[in-house]
């Protein structure tokens, strides 16, 4: 599989990876052709390289997307049955709040609520509107990302930089099952492709280091589907912390931290090679040129099948299209 990335001047680079063989993959693979063969489903270039730090994706210009978003539910008429907003979200233009954030992400958890149980409200909106509920998610952890990385930054420690294959649309799910989930890896590689977290919520790992207190149980869930969308980290390895504050965490609300169907952990598919020739154990290399090559672009599989995504994060035709497909939701 490559993966193809632009920048600003439409010169295109290469991504090579290497898909591993696994009942896992091969389910997922099957998942990922049907995404690419869709003409319901596109590419979200909002939540794309997420930790690093982007030339087009400041922090400034994310804060603003989030702004505009609420501004947009406070606005459509079925707000005022939810009417819960009162967060001084404005603050977030210069102050990093991980408090405030775990706020508006909750906020989006009872907006849009599960795939498997969708909120009234969603129901209600307009494409437009169910856009502007997503964006409750995206910019709430891009924005975590990034902090977390400039942390990392001032600690002399590498940072991580996540590459989201995410879309939005109708694609199909498959169930993961219990012996999908042995398949988990507690260790986080340099350039690991693995299953992304196609449902909303967060699982045990993200609410323990959001230090999230206010998030439902029901939306602290282990990871149960997967859908043909992925995930990547590029940046030093790293191992899920597996101390006793999360084994806590965890306990505290009923449940078995080594219970294997929590999935603790990431499913592994696949691992990059080189990111426009250079080896992705030069991960700190990798990462500045994709500050640079920030456009994701397009998608090539081994037998021939490819789709390119020729908008940018911030173009008309962008939010066109997916103000479209989220209209078709039923």
């Amino acid at each position: 599989m490559v993966l193809f990335f632009r920048n600003i001047n439409g010169d295109v680079i290469e991504v090579k990876t290497t898909l591993f063989e696994s009942s896992v993959k091969e389910k997922w693979f099957a998942l990922l052709q049907n995404v690419l063969k869709s003409n319901v489903t596109e590419y979200v270039k909002t939540f794309s390289l997420v930790g690093n730090f982007n030339k087009n994706r400041t922090p400034e210009i994310i804060t603003q997307q989030l702004i505009d978003g609420i501004q947009v539910i406070k606005n459509a008429s079925w707000y005022p049955e939810y009417n819960l907003i009162t967060e001084p979200f404005e603050s977030l233009q210069h102050t990093f709040d991980r408090d405030l954030l775990n706020k508006l992400h909750h906020h989006f958890e009872l907006l849009q609520g599960q795939i498997w149980s969708p909120a009234s409200y969603l129901g209600k909106a307009n494409g437009r509107e169910r856009f502007a509920i997503s964006k409750l998610n995206l910019c709430c952890h891009e924005l975590e990302a990034y902090y977390d990385s400039v942390e990392q930054q001032k600690n002399n420690k590498g940072h991580h930089t996540y590459f989201y294959y995410s879309i939005y649309g109708t694609p199909k799910w498959e169930e993961i099952t219990l012996e999908d989930k042995a398949q988990f890896s507690r260790t986080v590689g340099n350039g690991m492709i693995y299953l992304h977290y196609a449902q909303t919520g967060k699982t045990w790992y993200e609410a323990y280091c959001d230090r999230d207190e206010i998030v439902h149980l029901e939306n602290i869930t282990e990871h149960r589907l997967m859908s043909g969308e992925f995930s990547v980290h590029i940046g030093p390895e790293f191992e899920f912390n597996m101390d006793e504050g999360f084994k806590k965490f965890i306990t505290d609300r009923g449940f078995d931290w080594n219970d294997p169907s929590l999935a603790i952990g990431y499913c592994p598919i696949g691992q990059i090679e080189s990111v426009d020739g250079i080896p992705i154990k030069h991960y700190g290399a990798c990462q500045s040129l994709l500050e640079e090559y920030d456009d994701f672009y397009g998608i090539r599989l081994d037998n021939g099948q490819e789709k390119y995504y020729d908008y940018r994060h911030d173009s008309q035709s962008y939010f066109d299209k997916i103000y479209a497909i989220m209209d078709t939701w039923k």
